[in-house]
């Protein structure tokens, strides 16, 4: 049986598989993003510090629903800043005999900044480009092996993924907004048998 609460232990799975999918070299979120960036006329260099987490020293990277505002105000970061966390799950009883079977949403938030002082023509573009690179991460088959979207045992991905964009404010370097998206998984924990 798992260390973790019933329901949070897939919730863990996944939030770990999906921080290993984006810190994977030449597959991850930053290779996927920079590799885009060009079509869309924003510089290639975002530079996400996923493995920082595992140490406690990434400037730009967190586990857990963070404001960047609280953020700022307690600890040294950097943008782009990207939060990974489990938002909610539902037991809705699929499978009998199992402690939990039901959704799990998990959400990742993107937080980007533009640094000029007065407003842009156009914002769009880092941020259509964050959104493509955020579909392709997690919709396709890395390596071209439809097995690698095994999320893990427990879990089933069936590509439901929603973007919600936030109005751009006066933050950050000047300008900010936030990419809040939203995976919804299909889970099951079985327990003690």
């Amino acid at each position: 049986m798992s260390s973790y609460p019933i329901t949070n232990a897939v919730t863990v799975q996944l939030i770990d598989r999906l921080a290993d999918a984006a810190n994977n070299g030449a597959d991850g979120w930053n290779a996927v993003y920079n590799g885009l960036a060009p079509g869309y006329g924003v510089p290639a260099n975002m530079a996400i510090d996923f493995a920082g987490d595992t140490r406690g020293t990434s400037k730009n990277f967190v586990l857990g629903d963070i404001n960047p505002q609280n953020w700022e105000e307690t600890s040294a970061f950097n943008y782009p800043l990207m939060t990974l966390f489990g938002m909610r799950s539902i037991n809705q009883n699929w499978q009998k005999f199992h402690l939990f079977s039901g959704d799990i949403d998990i959400g990742i938030n993107v937080f980007l900044t533009w640094p000029n002082s007065r407003v842009l023509v156009d914002f769009s573009p880092t941020a259509d480009c964050v959104e493509e690179a955020m579909f392709t991460l997690l919709n396709r088959a890395r390596n071209a092996d439809p097995a690698d979207q095994d999320w893990s045992e427990a879990v089933v991905y069936n590509g439901d993924l929603e973007l919600k964009r936030s109005p751009i404010i006066r933050a950050g370097e000047s300008w900010r907004q936030l990419l809040a998206f939203k995976a919804t998984f299909e889970g099951v924990e079985r327990g003690e048998t």
